[in-house]
């Protein structure tokens, strides 16, 4: 559950008191700033990335090679436990650090944490974000910036391990595919599952500013009609129905 994510304020705060016997007051607030950053990187990087991504590889094999619906996502599968293994060998090793980073480094794009928000923006981000890991694994930045091959090899088993945890999410996928009683968001593919993990079913309720549940609609003028206001989110996808038989599996 998302919620065990708070475990690693106290996971973060143990290991601090662990090795710092006379801690202070600032290495405790710098372990929970630390711990805070941790669990955004999850909340925010590792949960949507995995489906954006995955997202990525399904509209690729069924829109544009016209494969049938979750060969992408079987494929993204099996090239992010294959990065996965190879990553975990190549910081254990440590033969060749050119490729224990490079090998990280592909394995953090896979996990789609460097992919923050939607459109060519995310992308752009992705890469300017991955630019700075890399800088800072080949020590461009100096050498006190770089990563050793404990701390590489430690983050990817880190990695490896909330994939495993968020390999559970499958049972979801295949209980929505039996189609029960209750069907919140019906997450049969990817798309829809990251509207489930998104919690879209739920809505928004801002704690401290934005609309109320009796907060009328925001209006504009366009020629003589009022229209409401709207901004323009991420793509929407889902299956498009099939006309006949023959008609190959899509997304629109």
């Amino acid at each position: 559950h998302l919620l065990n994510l708070l475990c690693l304020s106290a996971l973060v705060l143990v290991y601090y008191y662990k090795k710092n016997p006379n801690a202070t007051l600032k290495g405790s607030l710098l372990a929970l700033i630390g711990s805070m950053v941790l669990i955004a990187v999850v909340l925010y990087g590792v949960v949507p990335g995995i489906v954006k991504v995955g997202g990525w590889f399904e509209l690729l094999f069924v829109n544009t090679f016209g494969m049938p619906f979750n060969t992408g996502l079987i494929v993204y599968i099996i090239l992010l436990l294959g990065v996965l293994v190879w990553a975990i060998y190549e910081s254990y090793r440590y033969d060749s650090p050119k490729r224990a980073n490079v090998a990280f480094l592909v394995t953090i794009a896979l996990l789609g944490i460097p992919f923050f928000g939607h459109g060519t923006k995310s992308i752009v981000f992705g890469i300017i974000f991955l630019a700075l890991v890399g800088a800072c694994l080949w020590g461009v930045f100096g050498k006190r910036l770089m990563v050793s091959a404990r701390t590489l090899n430690t983050s990817i088993l880190c990695l490896t391990m909330m994939v495993v945890g968020y390999s559970s999410y499958a049972v979801i996928v295949i209980r929505s595919s039996a189609n029960p009683p209750m069907d919140q968001n019906s997450p049969e593919d990817i798309f829809t599952l990251g509207d489930y993990l998104g919690r879209e079913q739920y809505g928004q309720t801002p704690l401290f500013y934005g609309p109320a549940y009796n907060s009328k609609v925001a209006l504009k003028i366009e020629g003589q009609y009022c229209v409401p206001v709207s901004e323009e989110g991420a793509p929407v996808y889902q299956r498009k129905e099939k006309e006949s038989a023959d008609e190959k599996d899509s997304y629109e």
